[in-house]
């Protein structure tokens, strides 16, 4: 038995297997992490095969591909809370974002919903891979459950997933940027090693790299429009009477005084365009259905403290490195150059402590606002009254349920009551107030995205008693864009 890196070592594999029958559903090389798997959990069969204790296993192509996220966790996720505690599942991908920057990241393994306990696998605070059970009100930081598409569930069933996760249990390879907490869960997702904290860490990198491209830009204006000038502009005759004269904060200002903000323009423009890029993959993914109301408005506001962060601590940073590096430029400019040193040094030292300063602050404001953003979004979004869900199937839906489908750029959320479902015809009967109707009943096709308003239990009518206000106001048409519009509708019928 090789492996295709060569391996041939028994103990060499962490094997796969059944846990209800014990029986072998594949193993993993744990030289090249090559995967080999039986023939009904193959997304796609390589050419190889290998027997391993007798059962004959072939090599897993994996053609899943990465998707850049724009945030330190998929968008696609769903919040989960007490009153949907229950549908969570064996083999999901759940996320804790805690207080701080960093997600923790676990594969489940059971739930008790009784006492809203969830056993899980995952690397512990002793970076070694471990089952544990966790109280879900007890966890620091908001629960999410990480949600993939059909062409991975498909192909990665929880029996697969548990097999991935167990074989790893005590394992202490843990690595930050190679092997951490989300590359083993997604992994055992997927079958693919991938982190999104460490790609949206070296993209924040990235960003700070374009930021400090603006710094150059004004450290280089400045130092050859300002300091060079300076130096060049006197006379040989000039500079030996100003010699004594003029000082080294003076030549500073001198140098300092010639530019303008046009520099930190820049780095304002930079972080704007990435501000608006991530802004619009944020939105697209809430437009997909892929993110609910609240974590919409919270990873924009984070995004948007990160933004304010890194070109204020770059300016900023700049604007005191170039203070610095000016002087410590002056005055070694004035050690080895006595005539015209001051000047070029001061030239040099401005420019260069810009950029030092200007990356540092950058930096450091990104990880300030990473860090404060979550606080911010969470106050914000507290004083929202309810979050929605996206709905990803019609059969999600039930009578009485409250919808949001989404319109055009003048009128993007529409609200509705539902009566009935036709998953034959794709088609949802709902009552909702219209601009051009007042209320009507009628049938609509189910289009995604959807999302479902979601209610305390102690805060929402009976699905009867839903149904019936709402039919109660059919053919009403006080429509008000202010004061009776359809979410006012939906609100007044859901409402207790």
């Amino acid at each position: 038995m090789n492996c295709v890196c060569g391996n041939e070592k028994l103990d060499s594999f962490n094997q796969y297997l059944d846990d209800e029958t014990e029986a072998l559903i594949g193993v993993n090389c744990t030289s090249c992490e090559q995967e080999w798997l039986r023939e009904e959990y193959l997304n796609q069969r390589g050419e190889q095969r290998i027997i391993f204790n007798g059962q004959s296993l072939t090599e897993h192509k994996n053609p899943l591909e990465t998707e850049q996220e724009q945030f330190q966790v998929k968008g696609s996720r769903t919040r989960i809370e007490a009153d949907n505690f229950h549908i969570l599942k064996p083999g999901d991908h759940i996320s804790w974002h805690r207080p701080y920057i960093i997600w923790h990241h676990a594969i489940v393994v059971k739930i008790d919903l009784e006492n809203k306990r969830i056993q899980l696998i995952n690397y512990n605070n002793k970076f070694q891979v471990v089952m544990q059970w966790t109280y879900f009100e007890k966890e620091w930081g908001t629960l999410y459950r990480i949600d993939y598409p059909k062409k991975v569930t498909d192909k990665n069933p929880p029996k697969l997933i548990l097999s991935r996760a167990r074989s790893k249990l005590g394992e202490t390879k843990y690595g930050f940027f190679s092997n951490n907490c989300e590359s083993f869960a997604a992994f055992c997702k997927t079958g693919v090693s991938d982190s999104c904290q460490v790609r949206w860490l070296w993209g924040k990198i990235k960003e700070t790299c374009g930021t400090v491209g603006g710094q150059l830009a004004k450290g280089v204006s400045k130092a050859v429009c300002a300091g060079i000038k300076e130096a060049s502009s006197l006379t040989i005759e000039q500079t030996l009477k100003s010699a004594g004269k003029l000082t080294v904060a003076e030549t500073i200002e001198h140098v300092r005084g010639a530019s303008n903000w046009v520099g930190a323009g820049i780095v304002i423009a930079i972080e704007g365009g990435f501000l608006i890029w991530d802004l619009s993959k944020i939105y697209q993914n809430r437009k997909n259905g892929d993110l609910s109301r609240k974590d919409f408005i919270e990873s924009a506001i984070q995004r948007f403290a990160e933004a304010i962060g890194a070109a204020g601590f770059a300016i900023g940073g700049s604007l005191a490195g170039e203070a610095l590096g000016g002087m410590a430029g002056a005055a070694i400019g004035t050690a080895v150059m006595p005539v015209i040193g001051t000047a070029i040094g001061a030239a040099i030292g401005v420019f260069v402590g810009s950029v030092i300063g200007g990356t540092l602050g950058a930096l450091g404001g990104k990880l300030v606002g990473s860090f404060v953003g979550p606080y911010i979004a969470k106050a914000i979004v507290a004083v929202i009254k309810r979050d929605d869900r996206a709905v990803k199937s019609i059969t999600e839906l039930e009578q009485g349920d409250q919808v949001v489908f989404y319109g055009w750029w003048l009128h993007p959320r529409h609200h509705a009551i539902v009566l009935d479902v036709d998953p034959s015809e794709n088609k949802v009967r709902v009552i909702h107030n219209t601009y051009e109707h007042g209320v009507i009943e009628e049938w609509v096709d189910f289009e995604t995205p959807l999302y479902k308003v979601i209610y305390e239990s102690n805060s929402s009518r009976d699905p009867e008693s839903v149904i019936e206000r709402a039919r109660s106001k059919l053919g009403n048409n006080n429509y008000n864009i202010a004061r009776y519009n359809c979410k006012d509708f939906a609100n007044w019928c859901k409402e207790v």
